[in-house]
């Protein structure tokens, strides 16, 4: 029989970001990096690229009222419906 590809999937980890931004634009650059979270497993680690990206100003607010609403239920300990993750 042949050997089954593993199912587990590799999910980049945010592990540092910086930022800047333009006033003139109303736009934020923001650089991120990432590590691989199935290195810590045994796997051998891959390598995720370096990410820059540009957010305009209304896609800044989105991201941070989004993230702070996950933040909130996570301190609370509201699991997500949609997580696999949850007991």
């Amino acid at each position: 029989m042949p050997e089954e590809k593993s199912n587990v999937s590799r999910m980049p980890e945010l592990v540092d970001f910086g930022s800047t931004f333009s006033v003139r634009a109303k736009q934020i650059i923001l650089r991120t990096q990432y590590r691989d979270t199935l290195a810590d497993f045994g796997f051998d680690a891959k390598d995720f690229p370096d990410v820059t990206m540009t957010l305009t100003l209304k896609m800044a607010k989105a991201l941070i009222a989004h993230l702070q609403e996950d933040v909130d239920a996570i301190e609370a300990g509201r699991e997500n419906p949609s997580s696999r993750y949850h007991a």
